[in-house]
């Protein structure tokens, strides 16, 4: 096994043992307009977030000052 083959495994290791959060992410937005979070053409969709492993997912939304 190579140092660099080693270190990925490392990684990947870490990556499947951590608590993966994304902080930021404007799908909201969509889900506003009657869109699901269950379609996969948008930035984030639920299979990408269990395929990239992350557990936890912060949803930003903008609200325009009146």
């Amino acid at each position: 096994m190579t140092a660099r083959n080693a270190a990925q495994q490392r990684a990947a290791r870490l990556h499947r043992d951590a608590i993966v959060c994304d902080l930021h992410v404007d799908t909201l937005q969509r889900v506003a307009r009657g869109e699901s979070l269950a379609r996969n053409d948008g930035h984030v969709d639920l299979q990408r977030m269990r395929t990239g492993g992350v557990d936890l997912q912060f949803f930003a939304v903008w609200v325009d000052p009146v």
